[in-house]
């Protein structure tokens, strides 16, 4: 796979790799990473949604709303970065479709 974030020691190596090997039902010892240059297609719209004004608990409707937007803000302006927990945030869905979409490949091809 390739890791759009920095791994500081937080781990996101491990993580996003484990959520690709989970949808190929693969070892993780199967899974090689490679980090990928800066590009637009790896923004990252949580970075921004965690730095806003609110807990990450707070569900009103104007903490959504706020962070829906500054997660627009982040894909628009290409933030691609590593903090706190925004790149297994943003990375769950795209690297879980990512690993099922590639089983979906290899089953076509057997």
């Amino acid at each position: 796979i390739v890791a759009p974030r920095a791994e500081m020691g937080q781990g996101i190596s491990t993580t996003l790799a484990a959520m690709v090997a989970e949808e190929l039902d693969v070892g993780l010892d199967q899974i090689k990473v490679e980090h990928g240059p800066a590009s637009y297609a790896y923004f990252n719209a949580a970075i921004l949604e965690e730095g806003g004004p609110f807990a990450f608990f707070d569900e009103s409707m104007t903490a959504e709303i706020v962070r829906a937007g500054m997660g627009v803000a982040g894909k628009f302006l290409a933030l691609q970065g590593t903090g706190g927990s925004a790149s297994t945030r943003d990375g769950f869905d795209k690297m879980r479709q990512a690993g099922a979409a590639a089983r979906q490949m290899l089953i076509a091809a057997a």
